[in-house]
C-alpha cells in the first residue's frame, strides 16, 4: 500500500509503506498518513487543500462503499472557554447546513469530534472550479456570464429565503459539475444567519462588500460578491494576494472600472449586462438589487445593443414590405407560372373527364388509384381557381403597371439595361441643353435625384 504524505506542501507525498518518514519533506508517517480511519469509517486518500481554519480531503466512507466524501477538519487554535465557544458554533453551523437540501449546494452526511478537532463530511463533487475553467478556456463570453447568473441566482434565493448568508462567494468557491455541467457553489464554512450583531469576519479581499468587511453582512453582500465574480471573470482580472493594483477597482475612489477595461480590451457587452453588473456592484447595500428574483426578471427582457447608424447620400431605394401573401399572388400572377400552373393543372383534370367519359363509374367501389386520381383532380381545380383569382388581384392592384410588366416579361432581352440613355435636367433655365451620356451606370444616387427624369433613348 502507498503511504500518501498529507503535508500541503509536500514535494513528493507518495511513500513506500515501509517507510515511516515522508521521503519528500520528512514528516512523520504516522496518523497522517493514507488508511488512516476519521471516526472509524473514513480512510484519507489524499489532502485537497488547506486553509486558515483547517484542512480538506478526500476520503473514502467505508459504510457506503468507499464512496468518495469530502472530510473538512477545522482547526481552531484557542484554548479553554475560547475552544468551547468554537466548538459551539461549529455545531450549530454544521446543524444548519443540515437543514440545506439543494442540488447545488453539496449535502451534509456527518459531523463529529476527534481528539479535540472537528469534523465535517460532505458532498464530494467531481468537476473544476471556476478558476480552473478559466485557466483551461480563458475569458467568459456574455453568455456564459448570464449562464452563470441565472444557473446560481436561484441557489442565492434559496439560502436567503431561509434566513443565511453564504458570505465567501468567489470563482474557486464555484463548481461545475462535470456529468451535467451544473454550477454548484461550495464552501459553507462562512455561512451565517441573518442578524443585526456584528459577525466575525469572514471575507475574501477583491470579493466583499464594505458591510461586509465592517461586519454586518446582508443578502446584498452576496450578490455583490457574485456580481463582482461576474467581472472577474469577463475581464481576466483577479485580486492578489495584497488586494493592490488592481486594474479594474479604484479603491481611491471605491469605483469598478471593468468598463473602461473591456473597452480598452475591444470586448463588448450588451447594455442588459452592464446594466445588472453595475446594480449588482453599488458601493452601497440600499442601491444594490433587493433580492436575486429582480436581477432574474432583468435577465429575461431582451438584450439590447447600439449598432452604428450609416449616413449616406448614395443609399438604395427599398420599396415597401409586402406581406407574404401578397408575395405569393404577385408569383402566382407572372404570365409564365400563370400559365405553367394553368396547363399543368389543366392537362390533369383534362385526363380525368377522358377517363370518366371512357370509363363510367360504376356500383363498385372505387380503387385506391381512382381515388387518388379524383383527390388530385379535386385539388387541379383548386389550385387554377386560385390562380385565376390570384391574377385578378394582381390586375387590381396593378392595373397601371401591368401592361408594362408584360411587355418587358415578352419583349425584353436579358441584357437589357439602362446603359443608352438620356438624363433629361427639369429645370427652369431653358439655356440648358440635354446631356447625353451612355457610359452613365443607373446607380442608386443617379435614380433617387428628384430633379431628373431618366428617358430611354429611341
Amino acid at each position: 500500500m502507498t503511504l500518501y504524505c498529507l503535508n500541503p506542501a509536500c514535494p513528493d507525498p507518495n511513500n513506500p509503506n515501509t517507510h515511516n518518514y515522508c521521503q519528500g519533506c520528512g514528516q512523520e508517517l504516522s496518523k497522517t498518513t493514507q488508511g488512516y480511519l476519521f471516526g472509524d469509517r473514513y480512510i484519507i486518500k489524499q489532502v485537497l487543500g488547506e486553509g486558515n481554519f483547517g484542512r480538506t480531503y478526500l476520503v473514502e466512507d467505508q459504510n457506503f462503499h468507499n464512496r468518495k466524501r469530502v472530510l473538512k477538519k477545522f482547526i481552531a487554535n484557542l484554548q479553554g472557554k475560547g475552544l468551547e465557544t468554537a466548538k459551539e458554533l461549529f455545531k450549530r453551523e454544521a446543524n444548519i447546513l443540515d437543514t440545506l437540501k439543494h442540488e447545488q449546494i453539496p449535502a451534509i452526511y456527518d459531523h463529529f469530534e476527534e481528539n479535540n478537532s472537528l469534523y465535517l463530511v460532505e458532498e464530494y463533487i467531481d468537476g473544476d472550479d471556476l478558476v480552473t475553467e478559466f485557466e483551461q478556456q480563458g475569458i467568459f463570453s456574455e453568455d456564459k456570464i448570464k449562464s452563470l447568473l441565472k444557473d446560481l441566482l436561484p441557489v442565492l434565493d434559496y439560502l436567503h429565503q431561509k434566513n443565511l448568508l453564504h458570505r465567501d462567494i468567489k470563482p474557486d468557491n464555484i463548481m461545475r459539475r462535470r456529468y451535467d455541467g451544473k454550477l454548484i457553489l461550495i464552501d459553507f464554512g462562512g455561512v451565517k444567519e441573518v442578524s443585526n450583531t456584528r459577525g466575525t469576519l469572514i471575507y475574501t479581499p477583491g470579493y466583499a462588500a464594505i458591510e461586509q468587511m465592517t461586519g454586518h453582512p446582508q443578502p446584498a453582500s452576496d450578490i455583490y460578491s457574485l456580481g463582482v465574480t461576474c467581472i472577474r471573470l469577463l475581464t481576466g482580472c483577479f485580486p492578489g494576494d495584497d488586494n493592490e493594483n488592481d486594474p479594474i477597482y479604484d479603491s481611491s475612489q471605491a469605483t469598478w472600472l471593468w468598463q473602461e477595461y473591456l473597452e480598452k480590451e475591444e470586448i463588448k457587452i450588451s447594455d442588459q449586462l452592464s446594466h445588472i453588473l453595475n446594480k449588482m456592484l453599488e458601493h452601497l447595500a440600499p442601491n444594490r438589487y433587493h433580492n436575486v428574483k429582480e436581477i432574474l426578471e432583468n435577465l429575461q427582457e431582451s438584450p439590447t445593443y447600439i449598432q452604428p447608424v450609416e449616413t449616406s447620400t448614395n443609399l438604395p431605394i427599398s420599396e415597401p414590405q409586402k406581406s407574404s401573401a401578397y408575395d405569393l399572388i404577385s408569383v402566382i400572377a407572372k404570365p409564365q407560372i400563370f400559365l405553367l400552373v394553368t396547363c399543368f393543372n389543366g392537362s390533369i383534370i383534362i385526363a380525368w373527364l377522358i377517363k370518366y367519359f371512357l370509363y363510367p363509374s360504376s356500383s363498385k367501389p372505387l380503387l385506391l388509384w381512382e381515388k387518388i386520381i379524383n383527390y388530385v383532380t379535386l385539388l387541379s381545380v383548386f389550385i387554377i381557381l386560385f390562380s385565376f383569382l390570384s391574377y385578378l388581384i394582381f390586375l387590381i392592384k396593378n392595373k397601371n403597371k401591368l401592361p408594362t410588366t408584360i411587355k418587358r416579361t415578352f419583349l425584353a432581352s436579358p441584357n437589357h439595361s439602362l446603359k443608352n440613355t438620356q438624363i433629361t435636367p427639369t429645370s427652369s433655365n431653358p439655356l440648358k441643353t440635354q446631356k447625353t451620356n451612355s457610359q452613365i451606370p443607373a446607380t442608386p444616387s443617379n435614380l433617387s435625384n428628384n430633379h431628373s427624369t431618366i428617358k430611354p433613348t429611341t
